[in-house]
């Protein structure tokens, strides 16, 4: 009876991965796929030098990388607001999502996690498509332990690595879900064998030579591999999810010798993730705007080679004079001499290129702007009689165009968000500290474990409106939040043009609701929390009266009395609030000491809730 792939063992196993990886390479090879591939990379890192060949001037001027990189970087400049959604609404598990709003932007910026999420976005342009997957490496972090034999434990920690569309192997006729992945990667051989000792013989055998199908774009490294004696060799890894086929689902790491590791799946699914712009129909490919800007860059091209060929070969201006007239070529430079006897040459300006190309290849140039939706005054040619409102519309406008990779881009910001989590909650068993920076620019160490995050549901990523990512958009709600007096100082100011978020400005009534959700589970529980002067009373009532909305709170006497007192303080503050105005200081305000010295009224102390 023949069995699915995924469940053979050892030595066929092996043959069927190798087996798939083949496949999938001579799929890319033989469909054109590669050719395309190669293309896109030699023009976007196309090299900046003039050859000549043959008197024709070849040269590029790479509108192609110009304006993937303008895309890219409109989409990926400003990071979109993260929020971690908890399991329920008590206080606990915000809490917790709070903290889960600090642990991400720890991974973000500490790990380089947002460094490869922009690296794979500019994949999806450049190759179709770009990955990033996520694993659990348990001899990253600090060590916590020994083992039996006295040597150290680590905490564990996220590694995070990105991929193309050529290092992710998949079932190509699986227009759907995909349900396997063979990743593969280059390391140093000898840093294998330091993982995998006992099989140090069958490591020593590989080499890049042994691949039938190169899936490296640089042809330069191409060369390299193939004649001279490398230490680099390719690693794969298998990744199956958990199915009716496959139950446990599969982790098996092999190289083209034998297997190194071989299980089931840790996880509950395999944390890869893809972004690409929009999905081919019927095909289990990404697409990109690149596969438009192609043809057009080469155009381009020639036509400027076309240019620079004319004034290269005719731009040295020629001398006429009548031979016999002792003038003697080499005092000329390089000017060319033209002796005649009887009749000058007639004139002939051959330099002169014919405006039709010229206005052919300004043509070009605003095809490639159209297709690619990248206007002129996003690439810092504004017009002067456009007003800084039109600019920002207009410069929106390019990033709406932009929507499908925008899209796709928060898709894997939320996946790789939700992807850290599942791996913390699964094997952060010891207690780990991260440095984690507060919305006002405060950072501060927080020790957590997976139980301190065992709440967070998933994560979410809200998509920015088009304008606060655009310089001029940004400039323009900065100015309106002025005027209507919610930017109260030059930091917000500043702050919102820069990122485009209205966070600083929202940041005291976030923390306000968390601590009135906080004192309702008291108040529910017959608890009376403290009040104090700098609380927002009058939003602290409304929020404390829903609790009495309830039937069962307003039969239970002990809970009717302490939202009762509660509110009753707030209230007291309030009327005391009023009747005391606020100081103003001053540089030489003069305090009187006997004032001091005069009794003050004490205020009610409510009971204090357990810690």
């Amino acid at each position: 009876m023949k069995k699915y792939f995924a469940t053979y063992e050892d030595k066929e196993l092996h043959n069927k991965l190798k087996s798939k990886l083949q496949s999938y390479r001579e799929y890319l090879h033989t469909s054109g796929m590669f050719r395309v591939l190669e293309k896109s990379y030699r023009t976007y890192y196309g090299s900046p030098i003039i050859n000549e060949d043959s008197g024709l001037v070849n040269v590029q001027i790479n509108h192609y990388a110009n304006l993937i990189r303008h895309v890219n970087t409109m989409v990926t400049s400003t990071r979109p607001a993260f929020e971690c959604r908890a399991v329920n609404s008590d206080s606990e598990s915000q809490s917790q999502a709070l903290l889960g709003n600090g642990l991400l932007d720890y991974y973000l910026r500490e790990s380089k996690l947002e460094e490869l999420m922009k690296s794979a976005a500019e994949l999806s342009l450049v190759l179709k498509e770009g990955w990033i997957f996520l694993d659990w490496d348990p001899k990253k972090g600090e060590n916590y332990a020994v083992n039996l034999e006295g040597s150290p434990i680590k905490t564990g920690d996220i590694s995070s690595e990105v991929f193309s569309m050529l290092e992710v192997a998949r079932d190509v006729h699986n227009h759907a879900n995909q349900d396997w992945f063979i990743i593969t990667k280059r390391v140093n051989k000898f840093d294998l064998i330091a993982s995998f000792p006992h099989l140090s013989d069958d490591i020593l055998k590989c080499s890049l030579q042994n691949e039938r199908y190169s899936v490296n774009l640089d042809k330069q490294q191409n060369i390299y591999a193939n004649k001279e004696d490398s230490d680099l060799i390719e690693v794969h890894t298998f990744l199956h999810s958990k199915t009716p086929a496959c139950p446990n689902g599969k982790y098996t790491m092999f190289v083209d010798s034998t297997i190194l590791l071989d299980g089931d799946l840790p996880y509950e699914k395999p944390h890869l993730y893809k972004i690409s712009s929009s999905k081919k129909y019927q095909s289990a490919f990404g697409s990109s705007i690149a596969d438009d800007l192609l043809p057009v860059q080469d155009l381009i091209d020639s036509t400027i080679s076309i240019i620079a060929t004319n004034q290269s070969q005719y731009g040295v201006q020629n001398i006429t004079a009548r031979r016999g007239s002792n003038i003697n070529i080499q005092d000329m430079g390089p000017l060319q001499l033209i002796e005649y006897t009887d009749v000058p040459p007639a004139p002939l300006n051959l330099v002169q290129t014919p405006p039709e190309i010229f206005n052919f290849s300004n043509m070009l140039t605003q095809i490639a702007e159209t297709l690619s939706g990248v206007s002129n005054i996003t690439r810092g040619q504004a017009p002067a009689s456009l007003s800084g409102a039109a600019m920002a519309l207009v410069a929106s406008q390019s990033l709406q165009f932009s929507s499908g990779l925008q899209s796709s881009y928060n898709s894997l910001l939320e996946q790789v968000g939700s992807g850290i989590f599942s791996l913390l909650k699964e094997f952060a068993v010891a207690p780990r500290i991260a440095m984690i920076a507060g919305k006002s620019k405060r950072s501060y160490v927080k020790e957590f474990s997976k139980d301190s995050i065992q709440k967070i549901s998933n994560v979410v990523v809200d998509s920015a409106n088009p304008l606060t990512k655009t310089t001029a958009g940004r400039v323009e709600i900065a100015n309106t939040l002025l005027q209507t007096g919610l930017i109260k100082n030059a930091e917000n100011y500043l702050q919102v043009i820069s990122t485009g978020t209205l966070e600083p400005l929202t940041e005291s009534s976030t923390s306000q609701n968390v601590l009135i959700r906080r004192e309702n589970e008291w108040l529910t529980e017959g608890q009376i929390p403290q009040a104090i002067m700098t609380d927002n009373h009058e939003t602290h009532i409304l929020e404390h009266a829903a609790v009495l909305n309830s039937p069962e709170s307003r039969e239970n006497p002990k809970v009717v009395e302490a939202v009762l007192s509660h509110i009753q303080t707030h209230s007291f503050l309030t009327q005391l609030l009023k009747q005391t105005p606020a100081p103003v200081p001053a540089p030489t305000q003069v305090v009187n000491p006997e004032l001091m010295q005069q009794p003050q009224e004490e205020l009610p102390q409510p009971a204090q809730p357990p810690l």
